[in-house]
């Protein structure tokens, strides 16, 4: 395919050799510093230099490049690497403008800390239109990952006393919006650009849970602790090293194979399991789903609505919960913390008839608000991982 930068760096799974790729976050970052590049230098250059989260540099290359007075529109095409993913080819623009000043903020807009860059979403960028996601409503669908990224590139190279408004465009992003979750889930008109890393890790799951594993066994005689740490994903793994003391070591990642990880725990005879997760993974916990994915399961505001009948929450409130979009929303009509405490203590319960020779503990937060609460063996529970 023309103008298209392939990932060459590979994991090997079940003998296959699969190649990763990277995310519409790191394509709307390099086209927007592209454009940013051009607009004040004059040409463009044939290639973006980006860093990730993840550690890696990408060096995308530039296409559908137009350079006037005061705009710059270049284009990024995606690539998901070896992994199943609509957006895998699709091109990523970012549109660039010279503006005098940014004092007024508009609504549907995101800025960075000193203003100096004004950030947007066009044709193809999906609205959000519900609340409880990492965007509030009105918004364009572009992720808190993604924007501090394109914060951190543009104004790298951003000439002093310069302000720029940058669009973010994907034009086939209406019709690829259509084979995802995203008008479900109230982002409408587009795709969302997103990517905790900027990178994109091929990954079956079969595949992974075999390297799970393997992993878990090698840690067991490593580490030669009878403790460990499940959380499902990056948000989990970032709070764990902002807010706990506990070595990252000790923490596997298991994204939606909570029943699979309890059997590989049990097999390999540790005595402790902690789960700590955002609330809409954890509370899947909660109603005795181990496979956490919403392909495969669902229904956690009704276990949610549950808890929060349970913790005496009035009717007004607990049709609020059961009426949500996401978890996220139905955390801001919470008014009694029990209704966290009973969902921690619930998840416990449901490990524990999965695995009675374990002692489970868990942990749950949300975006907005941090921790919502522990099990009352929490800090027991992880006595033997903490460090000073």
């Amino acid at each position: 395919m023309e103008n298209f930068v392939y990932m060459d760096k590979f994991i090997y799974q079940d003998g296959k050799k699969l190649r990763y790729g990277y995310t519409t976050g790191s394509c709307a970052t390099a086209a927007s510093k592209g454009a940013v590049e051009a607009l004040f230098s004059g040409e463009f250059k044939e290639s973006v230099k980006i860093d990730t989260p993840f550690g890696w540099e990408l060096n995308l290359q530039v296409t559908n490049a137009e350079l006037g007075t005061d705009r710059a529109v270049c284009a990024i095409r995606k690539d998901a690497g070896d992994d199943p993913d609509v957006t895998h080819g699709i091109l990523i623009y970012a549109s660039v403008t010279r503006v005098t000043d940014l004092y007024e903020e508009k609504e549907d807009c995101f800025y960075n800390e000193d203003k100096t860059i004004e950030l947007t979403g066009g044709i193809g960028v999906g609205r959000v239109t519900k609340r409880g996601l990492q965007v509030p409503p009105g918004k364009p669908a572009i992720n808190g990952g993604p924007r501090a990224m394109i914060f951190k590139e543009v104004s790298r190279i951003l000439p002093k006393g310069e302000k720029v408004r940058i669009e973010i465009i994907i034009p086939e992003g209406e019709e690829k919006a259509k084979m995802t979750f995203n008008p479900k889930l109230g982002v409408m008109g587009g795709i969302s650009v997103l990517g905790t890393s900027g990178i994109v890790k091929p990954m079956s799951e079969e595949a992974y849970k075999s390297s799970l594993t393997v992993e878990l066994g090698f840690h067991k005689e490593e580490r030669k602790k009878n403790t460990v740490v499940f959380t499902f994903g990056n948000y989990g793994k970032r709070f764990i090293k902002e807010n706990l003391n506990i070595p990252i070591e000790d923490v596997f990642v298991i994204s939606n194979f909570a029943g699979f990880m309890i059997d590989q725990a049990k097999d390999r005879k540790f005595e402790r399991v902690v789960f700590l997760g955002h609330i809409g993974k954890m509370v899947k916990l909660a109603g005795g789903i181990f496979h956490t994915h919403s392909k495969v399961s669902d229904g956690k505001l009704e276990i949610f609505t549950t808890c929060a009948l349970l913790a005496g929450e009035d009717r007004e409130t607990l049709l609020k919960i059961a009426g949500s979009n996401t978890t996220d929303e139905a955390v801001e009509y919470v008014t009694n913390k029990k209704t966290y405490e009973i969902m921690c203590e619930r998840i416990v319960e449901k490990c524990n008839h999965k695995a009675k020779d374990i002692e489970f503990a868990s942990l749950l937060f949300s975006f907005e608000k941090g921790e919502l609460a522990r099990s009352s063996n929490f800090e027991r529970v992880i006595r033997e991982l903490e460090t000073l």
